[in-house]
């Protein structure tokens, strides 16, 4: 007759209430690293099951100058003379300029977004921060513009 070994008999059984809590602990986690990516993600179009980030970029038209995201689509007409700058790809924010004299090289900017609104009001010019890399290619601040009312020149 096999005898069971002494040591085993104090050992209880499985703590369910243990394996539930990890098995609980380990969701929380993937959840949260699936927020977290859902959240860094919220600038996108779904089209045919794939996510795609919505850019911005200068068009010219005619001898005039517009935006179009990267869909293809017109998303401010072609009026402007000037290029417009786009400080940051990904968000709608566009600097144009306008009433432009270049007998006095004098000019007016405004900020405006994808539905035409000019988003930053009363300031005679709203500028994007100009900088340039190793390779003498322009690139701009994304989050600081540069405003100016008179002669007074601030920052936001």
């Amino acid at each position: 007759m096999a005898r069971r070994a002494r040591r085993y008999d104090d050992y209880s059984k499985l703590n369910v209430k243990k394996v539930i809590a990890v098995i609980v602990f380990v969701l929380v986690i993937v959840m949260f690293f699936i927020g977290i990516k859902f959240l860094l993600n919220n600038n996108s179009k779904s089209t045919s099951g794939r996510i795609e980030t919505l850019n911005y970029y200068t068009a010219y038209d005619n001898g005039k100058w517009g935006v179009i995201n990267s869909y293809g689509e017109m998303v401010v007409e072609a009026s402007y003379d000037e290029m417009i700058v786009i400080p940051d790809s990904s968000k709608d924010v566009f600097i144009c300029a306008y009433d432009i004299n270049y007998a006095d090289s004098t000019y007016k900017t405004k900020a405006i977004n994808s539905k035409g609104k000019d988003i930053i009001q009363g300031y005679d010019k709203v500028e994007a921060i100009q900088n340039y890399d190793e390779k003498q290619k322009v690139w701009y601040e994304s989050n600081v513009l540069r405003v100016e009312k008179g002669r007074k020149i601030w920052t936001c």
